[in-house]
């Protein structure tokens, strides 16, 4: 049922879904609850599906499952970089991508 909602979803409402179950996971990862972070990965992947590669779901969900504020921070960004596409914001993509690659220690 959900995926039905889901795909009638348009991208921004996908992608607020999306940080909603993003604060579920992270919730379930703080507190250790093995149900809570499988069911909030299944979901989060749900989404992720339905957007197209340039969005760096695997990315963002990678950075999602792992535990620390550091990986916090970075899928933060991630996110954040969802939305600036989803937007159109090319130029604020440019500038999220930046602070990435600082995050990541490549920058």
């Amino acid at each position: 049922v959900r995926q039905v909602l889901y795909e009638l979803m348009g991208s921004r409402g996908r992608l607020e879904e999306l940080a909603k179950v993003l604060g579920k996971l992270s919730f379930a990862l703080d507190g250790n609850d093995r149900r809570l972070v499988d069911e909030g990965r299944e979901e989060a992947q749900a989404l992720a599906r339905l957007f197209p590669p340039h969005y760096w779901m695997d990315a963002l969900l990678a950075a999602a499952q792992t535990p620390g504020a550091r990986a916090a921070a970075l899928a933060q960004l991630y996110l954040e970089r969802c939305y600036k596409l989803a937007n159109e914001d090319l130029q604020g993509v440019q500038e999220v991508e930046a602070r990435i690659r600082e995050q990541e220690g490549k920058g």
